[in-house]
């Protein structure tokens, strides 16, 4: 399933990056142009990013990073797009490098989980 899934996935991308294929998800405005893609690859995505994580989470210290990525999942988040839109894109424009997003967003979301659980207010408010 995993693999067809991929195969899938690759295929998508791979179509998407020759201009054969042109589809983005918008949730927000709720505007949909084909009925099945919506419902289809975020299924096909999630099947492949489910397999890569069960992989990961056999190894050791892989399987403790998922974890505490998982404990400030909620903190990413809602601090991700405002991380974006009020300090990466006014100090590196709008071509920055999607793995300086995702590592920076991780990091500050795991630093303000990290400063939440130090404190018992903010850890009784914040962290459960």
């Amino acid at each position: 399933m995993v693999l067809v899934s991929l195969t899938a996935c690759i295929l998508f991308c791979m179509l998407n990056r020759m201009g054969q294929f042109d589809w983005t998800l918008n949730i927000k405005g709720g505007k949909y142009d084909h009925p099945l893609w919506p419902l289809l690859l975020p299924v096909l995505f999630g099947i492949v990013i489910l397999g890569c994580v069960v992989i990961l989470e056999k190894i050791k210290p892989a399987a403790w990073v998922l974890s505490e990525i998982g404990k400030c999942s909620m903190i990413i988040m809602y601090i991700h797009q405002p991380w974006r839109n009020g300090v990466l894109i006014p100090l590196l424009g709008e071509h920055y490098s999607m793995g300086i997003y995702i590592l920076s967003s991780v990091l500050i979301s795991y630093g303000i989980y990290w400063g939440a659980g130090r404190s018992r207010v903010l850890k009784a408010l914040f962290v459960g």
